[in-house]
């Protein structure tokens, strides 16, 4: 990925004082855990030694689908969140799971700390009545109905209220 960004700086770092001086690392978050029954591979956190090459990085990775991430179509990459962006991240995801419910179709998702509106919404993943777990459930008079829509970041105006 580094070698790809064509960035003078970034190769240089990687190739002469990077993975060998140990200046750059990469490690697999919650090495410990095992992978899960999904077959999804952990998070790949990639540490380098200032936040300028770490802009420039996630810059050419975000620029579009690098050939070695092609394939891999649900990988992306951004920055360390805090914890409250954590927290923030968490609620706004279940804010989206809650009106995704409410539509039963996934409509709303979450990136980059914003719910996003999809153009083409799509069915939800089946799941089995015994794994579907009680906290998913939308309660009557829930107040997804009544999200502020300035979270939305899409073009449209939503209309979370079917």
């Amino acid at each position: 990925m580094i070698f790809s960004s064509g960035d003078d700086e970034l190769i240089e770092e990687e190739y002469y004082r990077g993975f060998s001086k140990r200046r750059i690392t990469a490690h697999r978050r919650l090495p410990m855990k095992p992978r899960n029954q999904g077959g999804r591979d952990r998070v790949i956190k990639i540490e380098l030694p200032s936040s300028d090459m770490k802009d420039k990085l996630l810059r050419h990775m975000k620029s579009g689908r690098q050939s070695l991430t092609r394939r891999f179509v649900q990988s992306y990459a951004r920055r360390d969140y805090t914890v409250e962006e954590w927290e923030l991240d968490r609620s706004l995801r279940k804010q989206a799971g809650l009106a995704n419910a409410k539509v039963r179709k996934l409509q709303y998702v979450v990136g980059d700390l914003q719910i996003h509106q999809l153009k083409n919404a799509r069915h939800l993943p089946y799941r089995s009545p015994t794994s579907f777990s009680e906290s998913a459930k939308v309660p009557s008079g829930s107040l997804v109905g009544s999200m502020d829509a300035s979270i939305v970041g899409t073009s449209r105006s939503p209309n979370i209220s079917p």
